[in-house]
């Protein structure tokens, strides 16, 4: 199972080696993918699989078989399908070293700081656009109120 961070080189490298013909494309079964990338590809490809999903079919992948014993259904990823696999390992990858590393910390705390550097800019003005509304409907009601002593004074007149 790989355990490193991958190059696109290195990838490519991969899956040049390990890809089988299905059809006119070179492609990955996808039980070798879990076998290369451990479980967190298993739930990640099937998390992001189907209809409006992050892994296309056609395009990242297909399968083949008809769902019988006798031809079960393979899936199997295309070269783009496999890359996206990888982009996640990289990513789960990161994620863990970020974790462990002095300036991943030190990268959290600038984060940190700067949201609440947002947080204050944005409460100020959400304060300043609460205070135009009200000047709006403080000169509204001056408005009607003015319009109704004029309606009040012609009928008296």
């Amino acid at each position: 199972m790989i355990k490193e961070p991958l190059s696109r080189a290195a990838a490519e490298q991969i899956f040049n080696q390990e890809a089988i013909c299905f059809g006119d494309r070179d492609a990955i079964p996808l039980y070798r993918m879990v076998e290369l990338f451990g479980e967190a590809a298993g739930y990640y490809i099937e998390r992001n699989m189907g209809y409006e999903k992050y892994l296309v079919g056609g395009r990242d992948y297909n399968a083949r078989g008809s769902g019988s014993a006798e031809s079960p259904i393979i899936d199997y990823f295309y070269k783009e399908g496999f890359i996206k696999v990888v982009t996640n390992h990289n990513y789960l990858y990161s994620v863990a070293a970020h974790a462990e590393s002095g300036a991943g910390k030190f990268w959290d705390e600038l984060m940190k700081q700067r949201n609440k550097r947002i947080d204050r800019e944005d409460a100020d003005a959400d304060a300043k656009d609460e205070a135009k509304r009200q000047e709006r409907k403080t000169k509204r009601e001056a408005a009607k109120a003015t319009k109704a002593e004029r309606g009040n004074a012609a009928v008296c007149e």
